[in-house]
């Protein structure tokens, strides 16, 4: 039997480690080293709080490269409860606009909330009365997808939340809704931010999505 080796493969150009074979019909050989692609998901920002903080921001999570996003948020505990939790994108200057309308609803083990405005706000309000505490069963953890953030068209950057949290003094549950910027401001990060104390621990991470082909 005779050994199989790249000399013998006629591979278009040198190996490099970690780079994976190709088929590309046009060099020589058919064959060529190519780098692996980033998947579906690609992460732009990442952010970890480890001690109290009324805010945290990621900036430069959103480009041109990508139009949709999905930031994941995992462990969020907050100081005081009765508080709103909220998203806020921010531009390249890391300012807010008052130009976002939403709603949401919130389903708990004890009842049922929902809120919404028809008056633009600098944010959404991803969570309502969020209950306080360490354990577990205190703590939010969800997704929000943000469409185009960076686009200047009026409506055009839009975004949905889905989350597990807790109402004050009430148990687990699910929160969801949606809002959209009714401005022309490009969008290059956000905020995730408590309306009032602090936020004393979360792991927030942005990925953008690979552009449909």
């Amino acid at each position: 039997d005779q050994a199989i080796n790249e000399a013998k493969m006629q591979i278009s150009n040198a190996p490099t480690n970690g780079y994976f074979l190709a088929a590309q019909s046009g060099n020589t050989g058919g064959l060529t080293w190519t780098e692996a692609s980033g998947g579906l998901y690609t992460q732009t920002a990442t952010a970890v709080i480890s001690s109290n903080a009324s805010a945290v921001t990621l900036q430069n999570a959103f480009s041109s490269t990508y139009l949709n996003y999905m930031i994941i948020i995992s462990g969020l505990h907050v100081t005081n409860g009765s508080q709103e939790l909220r998203f806020i994108p921010v531009d390249s200057n890391a300012s807010a606009t008052a130009v976002h309308k939403y709603a949401a609803e919130g389903y708990y083990a004890n009842g049922a909330q929902s809120w919404r405005t028809n008056s633009a706000h600098s944010y959404a309000n991803i969570v309502n009365n969020i209950s306080t505490g360490t354990d577990s069963q205190m703590s939010t953890h969800g997704t929000i997808h943000c469409f185009n953030p960076i686009s200047t068209t009026a409506g055009a950057c839009s975004y949905n939340w889905f989350l597990k949290s807790s109402k004050a003094n009430e148990e687990a549950g699910v929160v969801y809704g949606a809002g959209n910027a009714q401005g022309t401001v490009s969008y290059t990060g956000f905020k995730i931010a408590v309306s009032a104390n602090n936020i004393s621990s979360a792991t927030i991470t942005c990925y953008g999505i690979t552009n449909p082909a």
